[in-house]
């Protein structure tokens, strides 16, 4: 007859963090008078797992101990690591009610119609920004047109500010030193954008304010008469709204409940919703440029994480037109 295996002179548990499953809970709660005495009695028939659960309670602290010691694994210290936050607010510092003006817009009024300004401009954006992430090809056009004007109006800036400062160096060169104007009390604005587009606004408006400070110095030093100074700020601020514009339009059509839902692969669809759709957005914005369609040329930020396969990308090659006469009425309903 085999030995009986021997009985563990101990409580176990399947949680104990022990090989042998000690049980310290337990051990501790039938221990609790010698652990309460001041002189444990060494005759007590449980002194000896007395002894056991001290030294049980010595290992079960080197135990954790080492744990906390123990160098997190990269797959932790990548998930641990928080997301990105500024330090402090983001601000942008005016000195001119004309670059305010740019920022903020006119509301309608008086008969006058609604200029928009950056911050709308910054929100629509953000809208078109959102949209590409859902594989929307129009809002990848609007948002390219947009990098690419944006970039040549902030070089007009840059350039006409730089050449109305050398008409004052060089009456610096003569001896006459002229600084540029700053306002007494400049006002901040806190940006707190949430896509990168709207700082490209703020980095445009920044820009005009410089060259409106240089124009009014010049102005001021006889180096511009009035009228020049007028002209050039205000055929630069219609220049700029000439690229903010049309962004809100765009961002206003795409937004609708009809066309939100727009995505490359209702190219390639029979459901009539996306017939529709695709009809709509062609009579409202023109066929979108194939190298954007296909991801060749993209936006400067995009949200955009689909690709499409190459038998899609051929597929969408030959897809006709829609019917001109069809997609007009479509557009008709949906900007009424």
């Amino acid at each position: 007859m085999p030995p009986k295996s021997k009985k563990p002179a101990f409580l176990t548990s399947p949680n104990s963090p022990f090989p042998d499953g000690y049980d310290i809970d337990g051990e501790r709660a039938a221990l609790q008078h010698l652990i309460d005495a001041d002189t444990p009695d060494p005759a007590d028939p449980l002194f000896p797992r007395f002894v056991e659960y001290e030294e049980r309670l010595r290992q079960l602290e080197a135990i954790q101990a080492a744990k906390k010691a123990q160098t997190p694994t990269l797959a932790q210290q990548v998930s641990g690591i928080g997301s990105l936050e500024s330090e402090g607010d983001d601000q942008m510092t005016l000195h001119t009610r004309d670059a305010m003006r740019l920022f903020v817009g006119r509301p309608a009024c008086d008969g006058q119609r609604a200029i928009a300004g950056g911050r709308r401009v910054a929100a629509s954006l953000r809208q078109l920004w959102g949209l590409s992430s859902n594989d929307n090809p129009y809002a990848d056009w609007m948002l390219v047109q947009f990098d690419e004007n944006a970039r040549g109006m902030r070089t007009d800036l840059t350039a006409t500010a730089e050449r109305t400062l050398s008409r004052l160096e060089d009456m610096r060169q003569k001896g006459l030193s002229y600084s540029v104007l700053k306002s007494a009390a400049p006002v901040n604005v806190s940006l707190g954008f949430v896509s990168p587009y709207g700082y490209a606004v703020a980095t445009a408006v920044v820009e005009f304010d410089w060259l409106s400070r240089v124009v009014k110095s010049a102005q001021r030093r006889d180096v511009l008469s009035s009228a020049e100074a007028h002209d050039l700020l205000f055929n630069t601020k219609r220049k700029c709204r000439s690229v903010f514009e049309p962004i809100v339009r765009a961002a206003g059509l795409l937004m609708r409940d009809e066309l939100r839902p727009l995505t490359r692969a209702d190219f390639l669809s029979s459901d009539e919703l996306a017939l529709k759709r695709v009809a709509a957005v062609q009579a409202l914005f023109g066929m979108c440029p194939k190298d954007v369609f296909v991801g060749e040329r993209a936006p400067r930020h995009t949200r955009r994480s689909v690709r499409l396969s190459d038998a899609e990308l051929r597929l969408l090659e030959s897809v006709p037109f829609s019917d001109a006469h069809a997609a007009a009425e479509v557009a008709a309903g949906l900007i009424e």
